[in-house]
């Protein structure tokens, strides 16, 4: 089955002030029914476009107002070991960047059956189920309170086994990295605290870009060579 995406469509360069809107219209594609399970399953450019493209998105809406000439051009294939060029008004390359995703994506693949099965998922909580996808048997959720503290620090959790994952790979050389995680942990007051954990985070990148997916945080670090 094709895809409402394409690989041509995907890595075509474009500025950053009008990078984000350009994935929103791409995602939604997906509003027609006949693809919202296919989006929902994460497969294939789908999976791409999610995982990669929208936090590359953030990163070019909050780094437009300083860079407004700057062109980001994404690579969909796995040819090389990085994802994307930001590039220069003539063309030349400023920065190559490699995305990863501070995410559970099993929790989240539970969750999103669970949202098309009663139409609701809890963001924190446990999900029970049982055998495999398509044939699920998923009950309906209970909810649970959770602590702030404890939701945020699973939080950091994930960004910093992200953030090893790739440092640890020693394939990056000369590669800034892009983390997409979920900002919706984050409540305003924590958001300095969350800032000065992020900054203790040790790895072989120079520059790593903190965004959340929800829009709503960004913070970059400079690492000491």
């Amino acid at each position: 089955m094709l895809e409402p995406v394409t690989f041509e469509e995907l890595e075509l360069a474009q500025p950053f002030p009008f990078f984000p809107l350009w994935i929103e219209k791409l995602c939604a594609r997906y509003r027609n029914p006949e693809w919202n399970d296919y989006f929902v399953a994460r497969r294939g450019l789908t999976n791409k476009l999610q995982g990669e493209l929208v936090p590359l998105a953030q990163l070019c809406h909050h780094l437009a107002p300083d860079r407004p000439d700057s062109k980001l051009k994404y690579f969909a294939t796995s040819s090389q070991s990085f994802d994307a060029h930001v590039l220069s008004c003539n063309g030349d390359v400023q920065e190559v960047l490699e995305v990863t995703l501070a995410c559970d994506g099993y929790r989240d693949a539970i969750a999103s059956e669970c949202l098309k099965k009663y139409g609701w998922a809890p963001l924190w909580t446990p999900l029970c189920y049982a055998g495999r996808r398509m044939s699920r048997d998923l009950p309906l959720p209970e909810i649970r309170s959770m602590g702030t503290k404890k939701i945020v620090e699973d939080g950091l959790a994930l960004v910093r086994k992200a953030v090893k994952a790739k440092s640890s790979s020693g394939k990056y050389e000369g590669v800034n990295l892009v983390v997409g995680l979920e900002d919706f942990r984050f409540l305003p007051d924590q958001i300095e605290d969350v800032k000065v954990e992020l900054s203790k985070i040790q790895s072989n990148f120079k520059i790593i870009y903190y965004v959340g997916l929800d829009g709503h945080f960004f913070y970059t670090q400079f690492n000491k060579e």
